[in-house]
Order: structure tokens, then sequence, then C-alpha cells
């Protein structure tokens, strides 16, 4: 199973940790967003992520 990593660039006071779905993570008046997936050799490369994904992330 291929393991991934969201970076959210832009976000202001942030709230870190493990949170709930549909918890509060900041605020942006511009959000840039980064999937990266985890390549077999142990690097990670970016990747476009699909749209539900992106969609689920931002509700």
């Amino acid at each position: 199973m291929p393991a991934y990593l969201f970076r959210y660039c832009g976000l202001g006071r942030m709230v870190l940790g493990d949170r709930p779905e549909g918890a509060f993570l900041g605020r942006a008046q511009a959000l840039q967003f980064a999937t990266l997936r985890k390549q077999p050799d142990g690097s990670w490369a970016i990747v476009e992520p699909a749209k539900d994904i992106l969609e689920k992330s931002l509700k």
C-alpha cells in the first residue's frame, strides 16, 4: 500500500497534532496543497492528488 504525505502551505494560526475529521486546521488567504508519495527507494515524489481526496481534505 502506498504511503502519502499531504502538505498544506500558507496556513496561519495552525492547530498541530492529530485532528478529527472536519476539525479546524488553520486560516489562509491562499492555500497551496502538495501531495507526496513514498517511492520504493524511500524517496518522496510529488504527485497530483485525486480530486476526491483534495475535496475531502478541504471539507
